[in-house]
């Protein structure tokens, strides 16, 4: 149920036309510096999803009350968001674990 979900939302619905479309507009090679410049872009705009969606957990985490935890857990939302939370803090680890060796 949970992968039915996600694949028929409109956002990664939306991800897989914008990537039938770049597949047949774009030439089969792309200069280097377009591509560096296109990661450079994805970069900046993944720090500052990033440093957003931290600082709205740790928000969340030091709130001193807990109506607002109980209000996100009602429908389960807190539980999926300290989870993502987790994910993406172990991501990291293991990449620079499998750098490293």
């Amino acid at each position: 149920m949970m992968i039915k979900r996600v694949v028929f939302a409109w956002d990664f619905l939306l991800a897989i036309v914008g990537a039938i479309f770049i597949a047949v507009v774009f030439p089969c090679a792309l200069p280097i510096d377009f591509a560096k410049d296109i990661y450079n872009v994805g970069i900046s705009v993944l720090s500052i999803v990033f440093s957003v969606f931290f600082a709205a957990l740790a928000i969340i985490m030091a709130s001193s009350d807990d109506d607002f935890v109980r209000f996100l857990e009602k429908d389960g939302d807190y539980t999926l968001l300290i989870n993502t939370f987790q994910v993406s803090l172990s991501v990291p680890n293991q990449l620079i674990r499998r750098r490293s060796s």
